[in-house]
């Protein structure tokens, strides 16, 4: 019969087994990691998509019509105003409208994306806030001939 040689790794069977939990959790913390930055981009490109719609609408519905009508100017109505035309929009966050110029108007979405696992107790782990801002313009129109 023939002996088992002592072989010096013999006694270190299943050392690796030890790793493979720790590996398991750098893992699973990398995909929440990246579930999470995935989820905070999809809220700002929703946003920007948002900003975008709604500085281009106040740009068309946001023109001062008495102005218009009285002196014949192509102009933005009053901020307070194109204010108060957003007022009964769906929420998509902070809303927030700046009349630039008299033909143009900016929109600032913002929103605040939590956390997918923690709810911000953790520490870093914290709400995310994300945001947009677009600007719509009118154009004032040419000499017709």
């Amino acid at each position: 019969m023939r002996g088992r040689l002592n072989h010096p790794t013999d006694r270190e069977t299943g050392s690796a087994l030890l790793l493979v939990p720790l590996a398991l959790l750098v893992v699973l913390l990398l995909a929440i990691l990246a579930v999470a930055g995935g989820r905070a981009l999809l809220v700002q490109r929703r946003s920007a998509a948002e900003a975008t719609t709604i500085a281009n609408d106040l740009a068309a519905v946001g023109v001062d019509r008495r102005a218009f009508q009285e002196d014949g100017v192509v102009r933005l109505a009053p901020e307070a105003e194109l204010r108060r035309l957003t007022d009964s929009l769906p929420a998509v966050g902070r809303l927030t409208v700046t009349r630039i110029d008299d033909l143009t108007v900016e929109v600032r979405v913002t929103r605040s994306v939590t956390p997918w696992m923690g709810n911000g107790s953790l520490p870093g782990w914290g709400v995310i806030e994300v945001g947009a801002a677009a600007r719509g313009s009118i154009r004032a129109p040419g000499p017709t001939s």
